[in-house]
């Protein structure tokens, strides 16, 4: 018993670790960011921005 609640406690653990590695850091904007700053940053971390820029990577390399 006490050995099946080591193994979980060592599950959860590393499942719990392995989460901040999950997602990519992202760049941060300074508190006075001016309206242009927040454009730029909204286009270049815009999913279907990035998916039309890897798409056309891809048809260049076609």
């Amino acid at each position: 018993m006490k050995f099946n609640k080591i193994v979980y406690s060592l599950a959860a653990l590393s499942l719990l670790s392995n989460t901040g590695f999950a997602q990519q850091q992202s760049e941060n904007l300074p508190a006075n960011a001016t309206l242009q700053q927040l454009i730029d940053y909204a286009l270049r971390n815009q999913i279907a921005v990035k998916q039309a820029q890897l798409d056309e990577t891809i048809g260049e390399k076609d």
